[in-house]
């Protein structure tokens, strides 16, 4: 499993694990922009702040634009970046609890 945060190359590697061949070029350049998200809804949970990649927020990001057809076609994308968003997230609202519990026990 990948551990948050995380770099590209740490990313890439886990997904060509899983699929078992090399990513092409493109797929490299939105597993970039994945980790760049993932890692910000990471901070966002260390933080304590509001998650804010969702598929509601992507759709309504395309909606704003008019570009609703887009968003449709690469909806199936979107799920698993915001999927890999919600995982990183998620860790990092654990990582925060864990430096609560051990600045507790320090007291």
């Amino acid at each position: 499993m990948i551990l948050f945060p995380t770099t590209t190359e740490a990313f890439i590697a886990y997904q060509e694990a899983g699929t078992g061949r090399k990513l092409e070029g493109f797929e490299r350049d939105l597993a970039a922009v994945a980790v760049e998200l993932a890692n910000t809804s990471y901070q966002e949970g260390v933080e304590g702040r509001t998650h804010t990649v969702s598929m509601e927020d992507v759709e309504a990001f395309f909606q704003e634009r008019g570009k609703e057809v887009v968003f449709r076609k690469l909806a199936r994308i979107w799920e698993s970046i915001c999927w890999w968003c919600d995982r990183a997230y998620q860790a990092g609202r654990e990582a925060a609890q864990h430096e609560t519990d051990r600045s507790a026990q320090e007291d």
